[in-house]
């Protein structure tokens, strides 16, 4: 069930109309968008530093154990 068939006088339903007036009102006068690969969307993702290189997770991965590690009672470098 969609939100206006379940909610038709919702607020949200309502953007949903309005989203779906500018796209019709737009017909034809901009670029249709294709589908991207799942190696496009990662390193667009990369690119604008959404997502980080598996490099990156590890140096936080070993940083945040290294700190536990010291923090930890009983052990001491």
């Amino acid at each position: 069930m969609s939100v206006i068939q379940y909610a038709p006088d919702s607020k949200q339903a309502g953007e949903y109309r309005a989203l779906a007036e500018k796209i019709h009102a737009n017909s034809g006068q901009g670029t249709i968008p294709t589908p991207i690969t799942m190696e496009e969307l990662e390193e667009m993702l990369l690119d604008f530093g959404i997502m980080k290189t598996d490099e990156q997770m590890l140096a936080e991965l070993h940083s945040k154990e290294a700190a536990k590690a010291t923090h930890e009672p009983g052990i001491r470098e």
